[in-house]
């Protein structure tokens, strides 16, 4: 019997030790993490979704180390090839509970399931890279063959991590910068949630470990079982002289399916490419932008970013109010649905056009915008926003 490659002992401790913090993570996020004022209780998925996107990168991250050192004639061993397949799987696990975390929190705090923002453009695009990636691996070939071209696939999909977590620095984006700050722990983060955050760091990195442990195992097995029965089939093509033909039909209707897949992942890709990165590159004008442009952008659609003040009205089938940026404010007659969290004071992203006279701007979409701050105590963060605006 092969010995396993990390002992038993060592994957029960990880397993017992992700459930144990992970439960510590959920109770504390939901019993002992204050609401904040900007967010109430939303704020408490803190603890769920940096930890798993970030891990995400970990994974991938480890694909493309294993594929480097695959490539590199010196180190090139199947186990390189086989731990980066097992770390790229369990990397897009976490990158789609990436997507829909991030799916669950936005939609009460911002208002909307999804939006073309950059940050959540470049998540989907690393998403749809690395399913392409995993469906590469499918695809029939020399075990060399398929090793060498997936590691150089690995190599360029893992180019859009930096692009993503990047995107916020880079571009105007709704999604909120980083929270966590190493070197002042307590910037962005008030003590409860720093706890509760780690918690869920440890809890989902235990996790994680585990389950690239597991995979890789199975990877392995099936590894021997792929070439064991491989040499099965060229003893029986020895002896019977040729492949029977509904293993040849068989062998086709595999290769059409895998290409099936190839090209819906790859068209996904295009799409993503097409309508998300070109609209996120300039995602909003501030208010101060829009009126500089107002000539320009005539009556087009496009998106404004302010503080909402005081004094906002609601007229039944409309809503009045006005919003502040550098110094700049725009009037506001809103036709739409309101966000649960939209209020005087909170930063807000509108989909709209200027009016015909351009006197106002015509929205009828509201996001709501929030800052990186996470603390219970941090009530006055609305009153600042609309006093330096």
């Amino acid at each position: 019997m092969t010995r396993p490659p990390v002992p038993r002992w060592v994957t029960r401790s990880l397993g017992l030790g992700a459930v144990g913090f992970s439960a510590a993570a959920v109770v504390f996020g939901l019993w002992v993490m204050g609401p904040t004022a900007e967010q109430g209780d939303y704020s408490r998925l803190l603890v769920v979704h940096p930890p798993v996107a970030t891990y995400a990168y970990v994974g991938f991250g480890i694909t493309a180390l294993a594929s480097i050192l695959y490539l590199i004639p010196r180190t090139r061993r199947r186990e390189w090839d086989l731990l980066a397949g097992a770390s790229a799987e369990v990397g897009v696990v976490f990158c789609g509970l990436t997507l829909v975390t991030g799916s669950i929190w936005g939609r009460p705090v911002w208002g909307v399931w999804w939006t073309w923002d950059a940050r959540l453009t470049a998540e989907a695009l690393l998403f749809a890279l690395f399913l392409g990636y995993l469906a590469l691996r499918r695809v029939p070939a020399s075990e060399e063959v398929r090793s060498r071209r997936c590691a150089i696939a690995a190599l360029i999909a893992v180019l859009d991590i930096p692009v993503d977590h990047y995107a916020t620095t880079w571009w105007q984006t709704l999604h909120q910068g980083s929270s966590i700050d190493l070197l002042q722990p307590d910037k962005h983060l008030d003590t409860a949630h720093n706890v509760g955050l780690l918690l869920g760091f440890i809890g989902l990195g235990l996790a994680f470990a585990w389950l690239v442990i597991q995979r890789y195992r199975v990877e392995k097995l099936e590894a021997r079982y792929e070439q064991e029965g491989l040499d099965l089939a060229l003893e029986a093509r020895r002896a019977e002289g040729d492949i029977p033909s509904d293993r040849v039909g068989a062998t086709l209707g595999s290769r059409a399916r895998l290409l099936a897949a190839v090209v819906v992942i790859v068209g996904a890709i295009g799409y993503l490419l097409y309508e998300g990165l070109g609209n996120a590159a300039v995602y909003f004008r501030t208010a101060d932008q829009a009126v500089a442009q107002k000539a320009s952008l005539g009556t087009r659609r496009f998106r404004i970013e302010g503080t909402v003040q005081p004094n906002l009205h609601d007229q039944g089938d409309a809503v009045d109010f006005s919003i502040t940026a550098n110094t700049v404010t725009v009037p506001v007659v809103h036709h739409g649905p309101q966000p649960q969290l939209f209020k005087p004071g909170v930063p807000v992203v509108l989909e709209g056009h200027w009016s015909a006279d351009g006197t106002y701007f015509a929205s009828d979409t509201i996001l709501v915008k929030h800052d990186e701050n996470y603390k219970t105590t941090h009530a006055d963060r609305l009153k600042q926003a609309g006093a330096t605006q």
